[in-house]
């Protein structure tokens, strides 16, 4: 086992002298092959565990699935981690060491209904490029320090129902690549900043209850190509800036209250340069919107192919009906079809188990 990298850990682990397991060194102390670099802990992972994991230093991802009632210490001394995923956690709060991982590349809450903000001093997880929170109930807000992530590309909030706003140097991660805010009913508004997100390529926006507006500097979002609002509840018109948007290639606006009540949104919509383009999608409502190009380009070729078959069918050489022979026999009546084939006798009743007739009738 000096070689094992990859560990899987799952149910319940009690550290005792009836533990029967290959890794057991003796009956007090579970140790690791030093080797291991991958760790996925499943079920009720006894809080003992954690002084067991000095005995990993190189290890490099930790994926976590136990109701854990506090973050466990000890894992911040393993300094090569650049993965961390924690599911259906219950710990509040992280240890002061938690930033000092400055390896951390990506980082997963998952249902973690015990978080309510992270550290005041995140930024200083500086290597940071993924980071999301999902399902987490009680999560509230983000420190005040977030704007300073300059590495994070990827960030995803889904199903935060408490989280109550956006920083308003939310503009500040300026290398945001992808956002993804959804389900998230407090939301009222966007920071003015949010125009800074320069290299913001793909945001989703989707089912936001309590979001009324788009800022003006949304116009300002010069990579975006890809645009989801749907089932947003705007009771604003669209910025005129939304028309600025100039390489907007795909936009779901589907059940986007704006977009529906506002005919000056649609106006200001069908101003997009890309939308215009071949390749474009727009889904609004319960269809595919084409855009005008495409349509053209369509009926012309309908046409096209109409006139084509049109000029062949002119040109093909006129063939003659051919006569029957008089000698030749008329039928007076159709044909006789076929007798029918004779029917397999229905199994009684009592032949077929009841689960069938369960499993048909679901």
């Amino acid at each position: 086992m000096e070689k094992l990298q990859y560990l899987e850990l799952v149910q319940y682990l009690e550290l005792g002298s009836d533990l029967k397991l290959e890794l057991l060194l003796d009956k007090r102390v579970l140790k690791f092959p030093r080797s291991v670099v991958l760790l996925q802990l499943r079920g009720g992972v006894n809080n003992r565990l954690e002084r067991y994991l000095w005995t990993l230093p190189d290890l490099v991802a930790l994926d976590v699935k136990a109701p854990l009632i506090w973050f466990p210490t000890i894992v911040t001394r393993c300094r090569n981690l650049e993965v961390m995923k924690f599911e259906a956690c219950l710990f509040e709060n992280f240890p002061p060491t938690f930033v000092e991982l400055h390896r951390l590349r990506h980082l997963t809450f998952s249902s973690c209904n015990g978080l309510r903000s992270l550290p005041e001093n995140f930024r200083l997880l500086s290597e940071l490029r993924y980071l999301e929170l999902r399902k987490c109930n009680n999560f509230e807000a983000l420190p005040d320090s977030f704007g300073n992530l300059h590495s994070l590309k990827s960030l995803i909030m889904a199903s935060l129902d408490n989280l109550q706003r956006l920083l308003q140097d939310f503009g500040a991660l300026s290398n945001l690549e992808r956002l993804v805010i959804l389900d998230a009913p407090k939301i009222s508004e966007l920071p003015d900043s949010f125009g800074e997100l320069h290299r913001l390529r793909d945001l989703h926006l989707d089912n936001m209850s309590s979001l009324q507006a788009l800022p003006y500097s949304f116009g300002n979002l010069s990579q975006l190509w890809r645009l989801s609002m749907m089932g947003c509840m705007m009771t604003k018109v669209l910025p005129m800036s939304f028309g600025c948007l100039s390489n907007l290639t795909n936009l779901d606006i589907r059940d986007c209250r704006s977009a529906e009540v506002y005919p000056t949104s649609m106006r200001v919509i069908r101003r997009l340069p890309r939308l215009r383009g071949f390749g474009s999608t727009v889904k609004y409502g319960a269809n595919k919107w084409e855009s005008e190009a495409a349509v053209r380009s369509r009926t012309k070729a309908l046409e096209d192919n109409k006139k084509a078959l049109d000029d062949h069918l002119a040109n093909l050489p006129h063939v003659p009906t051919p006569e029957v022979p008089s000698g030749v026999p008329q039928p007076s009546k159709a044909p006789t079809p076929p007798p029918p084939l004779p029917q397999r006798p229905a199994a009684p009743a009592s032949d077929i188990p009841q689960l069938f007739f369960n499993s048909r009738s679901a």
